[in-house]
């Protein structure tokens, strides 16, 4: 490994890697926010599929700063997706985060294998699929982030955690 020759050991490599420092750094903006994580997700989501965009354009000079911003920023986002939903349903951590987390490893599972058929008809074709999926990500955190600040201002919103029965959302809002 060229970086242990340097005197740079694996693990000193892997803190200075784009998702790490995204993730550490967007960490650190959402705390001092007091943001709930998922305008962050909408924005690295969108600043990833640019990245991906830019590593369709394969033979370009834009290939690094593609590769950056399309692991950086498309993979930076996970953990304030968890901040999001934890912070949304403190009630019921566990279940919340179980059941997004289906979605996310169905997404794991199912991602390579369609980036892998794609990549045998064009590489290009297969990071611009990412692109498209990254952003229809985006558009979700952000729809998202707006349902539930218009439920919260209209006093809509009970803040019964995900999976509570009907009973338990009418006593705790006093109904």
């Amino acid at each position: 490994m060229a970086g242990a020759r340097l005197g740079a050991g694996r693990s000193q490599v892997q803190i200075l890697s784009p998702p790490v420092l995204v993730r550490i750094s967007a960490g650190a903006l959402a705390d001092r926010r007091d943001s709930e994580g998922l305008r962050w997700c909408a924005v690295l989501l969108t600043a990833g599929s640019v990245g991906y965009l830019l590593l369709a354009l394969s033979g370009s000079w834009l290939l690094v700063p593609g590769a950056l911003l399309a692991m950086g920023c498309g993979w930076g986002w996970p953990g304030l997706f968890q901040l999001a939903v934890v912070s949304r349903n403190r009630g019921a951590p566990a279940t919340a985060t179980g059941i997004t987390q289906t979605g996310v490893y169905v997404g794991a599972a199912a991602g390579p294998v369609m980036f892998g058929a794609l990549a045998g008809i064009s590489y290009g074709l297969a990071w611009a699929f990412l692109a498209a999926l990254a952003l229809a990500g985006a558009v979700v955190a952000a729809t998202a982030r707006r349902a539930i600040d218009a439920a919260a201002a209209a006093g809509g919103d009970s803040g019964a955690p995900i999976g509570a029965t009907p009973r338990a959302i009418r006593v705790r809002a006093g109904r």
